[in-house]
């Protein structure tokens, strides 16, 4: 009403000009064909926006001495670190690390002078809780750190001394025993050195100088650098006192450095440090409760196949539950919010210690296989990408998140990825910007080099590309030409995995839902449900097979049967032996893939390729001439579908369309007694025990190219042909080629 009177103000010229009669619309076609696209277009993506779950953020402290102070403050009480030395376990509270850390800064401070200016001072040490107190020490001294390798040599740590132009070099006594080094101060003298309050200098602008392998310039990383990572992490890991991490790679590293101490130390963790890295210790350290191990691919391995040996060694059939285990476990977390890999595989896990939580990789891709194998049984495995000059993590993969195989993850909040100049495969170089990118490079000239701009992107030299949900996958390094273990450029494999993917989407149903299942977890439930199929025909049902001496042995063929029962085409990879194992059953698309579940368990699970029943031949088909030319035999019913009387029905023409272009074999097979054992329509209990497969002699292809040229006509001959070879099988139990011709 109140528009209305405000319309009768107007003049009459300007109501005119000012369309609003809504009376006169059509309120239907308005909301369907005007405000809800409206809506859709304008509205609802920042509404989704909104609504969407925000990332779980920490507190950011504003240097790492603030963060080592107020952590060791507030967990005062309780343990810090641990030192594994056989046997025995030495305890250091947060009070002690803080107390030790006070008494390197008063040493650093004695030693070079009240006022450090833009000091650097060398640490050289294992790990232990030593090293995390000289750590602070130094930077509460208002110093830069210098982390080196402690297996580095005397002439190594000297010429990164040299380039990194420290003040002074604190090294462990096994260092100092190991090598050489003029003026090193003893790290003993630094933890013991006299108690005497020192409040923290302002913090330097560099927190930490790193020199990675191989290279004579070192990375500048800035305390925000190390707090932003932090804060990030600490949201995506949420630890807290209760939480207990095995540190098992270098500190030098910036990897164990950020993630397996800076964020459960800003948690309140604890973390654990061994004398050696032996199989005995760690297992000694990981009954101890340990809820979170960082490591390289190579450890998973290690891990992977060491839990496989040992259950493999009780018994074989529990090496299948495993596989069992892992498959279906791996399949509901990809599904549903489930995890039953704590219970299904409780001796794995109490074999690691019952508190296993954070599984991280780093160093390069995890492979898929062992991946699927610590999900499977439920773990939470976690990896990411890592830079050096990114303090180091640019990606990470959410452990609570469905596995993407071949993923980084996405990249922490407040981190740009981007891919320059994709390529149609969407493969560019990998560039990054964000608060945890570095100061810039220290030349081996002794002075820090140019530094990128403070807005510009880093160039990683990374290749790879990015999802729709911004998951990045790396494909290898620019301009790399090494082949990878797959005897193959990572980034043309890549590609290759994609192609086969899209190819598998153009063959299925436009409209099915598809669901992704990784590789290895097919793979395992494959090599399940072989060997129970494989069971089942040999000790439930009484298999008698004729014939096997015509099965071809040096070529990949198509085998023909009748159909009856859902137990034939088992029936047939029985009757086929060895020559089965790469059998392709075709199936009918719209029984067998009709629905979500069936499509996952039949495309994942099996080597089923899916078939329309109607449609051009050649579309039909592509994927099964595709399939026979890299190798694989196939199995067609040339029926169409199970016969309910158990009678052999007519021949469709499909069978012949393959017979003349595959320039394969054709097997004739003829199935008997599955009917009576399981007819169309039973309950999925065989009602009998005896079946039995006929194997006729191989149809050449000379046979059906001796038709004429491929066409409907010499379609429907070719099956004809196929036809009465398998109705031979069933009458007289064979047949002579001669006589089958028209």
């Amino acid at each position: 009403d109140n528009t209305r009177a405000l319309m009768q103000r107007l003049p009459a010229d300007e109501r005119e000009s000012l369309y609003w009669r809504p009376e006169s619309y059509t309120w239907r076609d308005y909301f369907i064909g005007t405000h809800i696209p409206g809506l859709e277009k304008y509205v609802f993506p920042d509404m989704k926006e909104e609504l969407a779950d925000k990332p779980r953020l920490a507190h950011m402290h504003r240097d790492l001495v603030d963060m080592f102070e107020s952590t060791t403050y507030a967990n005062r009480h309780r343990v810090a670190a641990r030192f594994l030395d056989g046997e025995t376990f030495e305890h250091l509270t947060y009070a002690e690390l803080r107390l030790l850390a006070e008494r390197v800064s008063a040493y650093v401070l004695d030693t070079i002078g009240p006022e450090p200016g833009e000091t650097r001072i060398m640490l050289v040490c294992e790990n232990r809780p030593e090293w995390v107190a000289a750590y602070f020490g130094i930077l509460r001294a208002g110093c830069t750190v210098v982390p080196v390798d402690a297996f580095a040599s005397a002439e190594q740590i000297r010429e990164v001394a040299k380039v990194a132009d420290v003040r002074g070099i604190i090294v462990s006594p096994t260092v100092a025993e190991r090598a050489s080094i003029d003026g090193a101060w003893p790290l003993r003298d630094a933890v013991r050195f006299k108690d005497r309050l020192i409040v923290p200098k302002a913090p330097a602008r560099v927190a930490s100088l790193v020199f990675t392998t191989g290279t004579s310039k070192g990375v500048m990383l800035s305390h925000r650098n190390f707090t932003f990572e932090v804060s990030r992490l600490a949201g995506i890991f949420p630890l807290d006192e209760k939480d207990h991490l095995l540190s098992v790679l270098p500190l030098h590293h910036t990897f164990e450095f950020t993630a397996g101490l800076l964020v459960p130390l800003s948690r309140g963790a604890t973390v654990t440090y061994v004398s050696e890295l032996s199989g005995d210790t760690l297992q000694r350290a990981l009954e101890d409760g340990v809820t979170g191990l960082i490591g390289v691919p190579a450890l998973w391995e290690l891990l992977r196949d060491r839990i496989e040996t040992r259950v493999n060694d009780n018994t074989r059939l529990a090496g299948f539950v495993l596989d069992g285990i892992k498959v279906v476990n791996n399949f509901l977390r990809q599904h549903t919010e489930l995890n039953l890999g704590p219970l299904l595989a409780y001796p794995v896990h109490r074999a690691l210690g019952g508190r296993l939580k954070y599984l991280v990789s780093s160093g390069s891709t995890l492979s898929p296989d062992v991946l699927a194998f610590f999900r499977g049984v439920g773990f939470n495995m976690t990896e990411g990408y890592a830079l050096t000059e990114a303090a180091p993590i640019v990606t990470v993969t959410d452990p609570l998140d469905p596995m993407v195989p071949g993923s980084v993850g996405k990249p922490l909040h407040g981190v740009d990825v981007t891919i320059e100049h994709p390529d149609e495969h969407g493969i560019g170089e990998v560039l990054m910007r964000g608060p945890n990118v570095m100061l810039g490079y220290w030349g081996s000239h002794g002075k820090p080099l140019d530094a990128p701009p403070s807005r510009g992107w880093l160039r990683t030299g990374d290749m790879g590309r990015m999802d729709e949900e911004g998951r990045l996958f790396l494909v290898g390094r620019k301009g790399a030409t090494d082949l990878d273990r797959y005897g193959q450029n990572p980034a043309i494999r890549e590609v290759a995995d994609q192609r086969a993917i899209e190819a598998a989407r153009v063959s299925a149903p436009a409209d099915a839902e598809h669901v992704a299942v990784p590789v290895s977890v097919a793979t395992a439930g494959k090599r399940l449900l072989q060997w129970t199929q494989k069971k089942f025909y040999q000790h439930v049902m009484d298999v008698d097979v004729r014939g096997r001496g015509y099965i071809p042995r040096d070529t990949s063929f198509i085998v023909a049967a009748n159909h009856t029962s859902h137990l034939d085409a088992g029936l047939v990879q029985e009757a086929l032996g060895a020559y089965g194992k790469n059998l392709v059953p075709l199936a009918a698309a719209d029984y067998f893939f009709s629905t979500k579940t069936r499509r996952a368990y039949f495309e994942h699970f099996t080597n089923v390729r899916p078939v329309a029943r109607r449609g051009a031949y050649e579309a039909m088909f592509a994927d099964a001439l595709a399939a026979i030319d890299r190798g694989h035999s196939l199995l067609l019913f040339p029926e169409g579908t199970r016969s309910r009387d158990g009678r052999m029905q007519s021949f469709q023409h499909a069978i012949g369309y393959l017979a003349m272009h595959a320039q394969r074999p054709v097997l004739p097979m003829y199935l008997s007694g599955t009917h009576e054992a399981l007819p169309k329509g039973a309950p999925l209990l065989p009602r009998a025990r005896g079946i039995g497969a006929a194997i006729g002699l191989a149809l050449q292809p000379s046979v059906f190219a001796a038709l004429g040229e491929p066409g409907p006509e010499t379609y429907a001959s070719a099956t004809a042909l196929i036809e009465k070879a398998i109705a031979a099988l069933r009458d007289v139990g064979g047949y002579r080629v001669e006589e089958l011709r028209p």
